[in-house]
């Protein structure tokens, strides 16, 4: 599988000249929005933060890239606010992504609550798929926690969360539809 990192305003440049079945021919697979810090009274509540004391204090690792904000900095509340991962098959073996803590991980979360290698995500004829690899502290779909090394294919517009740090799947035409309505197109 590919992944690529993507920004939210990269994207808006190509949904302003593509309609939706040529974003889908251009991005077949799906992506993963990255949602933020979102605590359970968060989800169940829309993602309307009921707290101010929001620690935006992350790094963030993805390949070669680093990112820090700390408290005193323009406040983002979540270090890849207006990112999305991008998920497609690749030409080659299709191998998974696997996300933890390690450096070695494809996409790595340095946070005490994150395993090493937490879960791991594949593509299949069924969809993402999601698999918790024996975490310590358990991987989530829509607040429901997965079972060690059980497969589990996550729906369009799905939850996934990992630590603190919480990420929406969506099909390329979800996505562009989205967008569309956010951007007012």
């Amino acid at each position: 599988m590919e992944v690529r990192l993507l920004t939210l305003d990269s994207l808006r440049g190509e949904l302003q000249s593509l309609d939706q079945p040529a974003f889908e021919d251009r991005y077949p697979g799906a992506f993963l929005l990255a949602l933020g810090y979102l605590t359970v009274a968060e989800v169940r509540r829309g993602g309307r933060s009921l707290s101010r004391d929001i620690d935006v204090t992350s790094t963030f690792m993805f390949g070669e890239k680093l990112r820090h904000r700390g408290p005193n900095q323009p406040a983002q509340s979540h270090p890849l606010a207006g990112c999305a991962f991008y998920l497609r098959p690749a030409e080659e073996i299709d191998k998974p992504v696997v996300i933890g803590r390690s450096p070695s991980c494809d996409i790595t979360i340095p946070e005490a609550g994150v395993s090493e290698r937490h879960c791991r995500i594949e593509l299949s004829e069924q969809g993402v798929i999601v698999i918790d690899t024996n975490s310590t502290n358990g991987t989530t779909i829509n607040l429901a926690r997965l079972d060690a090394q059980t497969p589990r294919v996550l729906a369009d517009e799905d939850i996934l969360s990992i630590g603190r740090y919480s990420f929406q799947m969506l099909s390329s035409g979800t996505f562009h539809a989205e967008m569309q309505l956010v951007n007012g197109l």
